[in-house]
C-alpha cells in the first residue's frame, strides 16, 4: 500500500467522523431547541419594534405635521401592531403544540407503565395457576396409581389362577374335565372383569374429582386475572381523564396568556394612535 493511498484513506475516515459528529450535534441542537422556554411577547423583536415606534410617536406628538404624514404614521403603526399580533398568535400555537406533545408523551408513559404492571401481574397469576394445576395433576396421578395398586392385589392372583387353569385345559383331552376347567376359567374371568370394571370406575371417580378441583382453580384465577385487567383498564381510563383535564387547564392558561398579550399590544397601539391624534396639523 502506497503512502498516497494511506493519506487518502485517512482523509476519508476523518471526513466520515466529522459528518457523524455534525449530524449528532444537529440532533442534539434540535432536541435542546425543543426544550427551550417559549419567550414572552415582550422579548420578541415584533413587540419591541411596536413599542419603539410608539416611543417615536410620543417624541413627535407636539410637532407640527400633515394629514398625509399622519396617514403614514397610522399605516406604520397598524403594520407593527399586526406583526406583534401575529407573533402573539405564533407563540400561542407553540405553547399549544408543546402542551399537546408533553401531555401525549406523559400519557403514553403512564399507560405503558400500567400495561407493563398488568402484564407482570397476569404472568405471575398464570405461573401460580400452572403450579397449582401441576400439583393437582401430580396428586391425581398418585391417587389413580393407588387405586390401581389396590385392585392389583386382588386382580393379579386371579390372573395367575386363570393362567394355571388355562394350562390345565391345554393339557386335558377329556371332554368332561375340559368342560369343568372351562367353567372355572369363566368364573375367574367374571371375577376379573368385575374387579377391572370397579377399578376403572374408581379411577374415573378420582379423575372426575380432580378435574372438578382443577376447574375450580381455573375459574378462581380467571376471576383474579379479569380483576387485574379491569383494574388496569380503569387506571388507564383515569389517567386519560386526568391528562385530558390537565390539557384543558394548560390550554386555558395558554389562551389567557394570548389574550393578555393581545390586550397589551392593543393598549400600546392605542397609545400610539393617541400620540398621532395629538400631533398638530400645519
Amino acid at each position: 500500500m502506497t503512502g498516497v493511498t494511506l493519506i487518502t484513506m485517512r482523509t476519508r475516515l476523518l471526513t466520515t467522523l466529522a459528518l457523524i459528529t455534525l449530524t449528532l450535534f444537529g440532533f442534539a441542537a434540535s432536541a435542546n431547541a425543543a426544550q427551550k422556554p417559549i419567550p414572552s411577547i415582550k422579548s420578541t423583536p415584533e413587540f419591541r419594534q411596536l413599542k419603539g415606534y410608539v416611543a417615536t410617536l410620543f417624541a413627535k406628538r407636539d410637532k407640527v405635521t400633515t394629514n398625509a404624514q399622519k396617514g403614514v404614521y397610522k399605516a406604520n403603526l397598524k403594520t407593527r401592531r399586526t406583526k406583534a399580533n401575529l407573533k402573539a398568535t405564533a407563540l400561542y400555537n407553540r405553547r399549544v403544540l408543546r402542551i399537546s406533545k408533553q401531555d401525549d408523551n406523559k400519557q403514553r408513559r403512564a399507560i405503558k407503565q400500567i400495561r407493563s404492571t398488568q402484564k407482570i401481574r397476569v404472568a405471575k397469576l398464570n405461573d401460580t395457576l400452572n403450579s397449582r394445576l401441576g400439583k393437582l395433576n401430580a396428586k391425581q396421578n398418585a391417587a389413580v396409581d393407588a387405586v390401581n395398586a389396590q385392585y392389583a392385589n386382588r386382580i393379579d392372583p386371579l390372573t395367575r389362577k386363570r393362567a394355571i387353569l388355562q394350562k390345565r385345559l391345554d393339557k386335558t383331552t377329556n371332554a368332561a374335565k375340559r368342560a369343568k376347567i372351562t367353567g372355572k376359567i369363566n368364573a375367574v374371568q367374571r371375577q376379573i372383569n368385575t374387579l377391572v370394571n370397579a377399578r376403572q370406575a374408581a379411577a374415573n371417580a378420582v379423575v372426575e374429582r380432580y378435574n372438578t378441583r382443577a376447574a375450580n382453580v381455573k375459574d378462581l384465577f380467571a376471576g383474579r386475572i379479569a380483576n387485574v385487567k379491569a383494574a388496569a383498564a380503569s387506571q388507564i381510563k383515569q389517567a386519560k381523564s386526568a391528562y385530558k383535564r390537565l390539557y384543558r387547564q394548560q390550554l386555558a392558561a395558554a389562551r389567557q396568556k394570548k389574550t393578555a398579550d393581545i390586550t397589551l399590544i392593543t393598549s400600546i397601539r392605542d397609545r400610539g394612535a393617541g400620540y398621532i391624534e395629538q400631533m398638530p396639523v400645519g
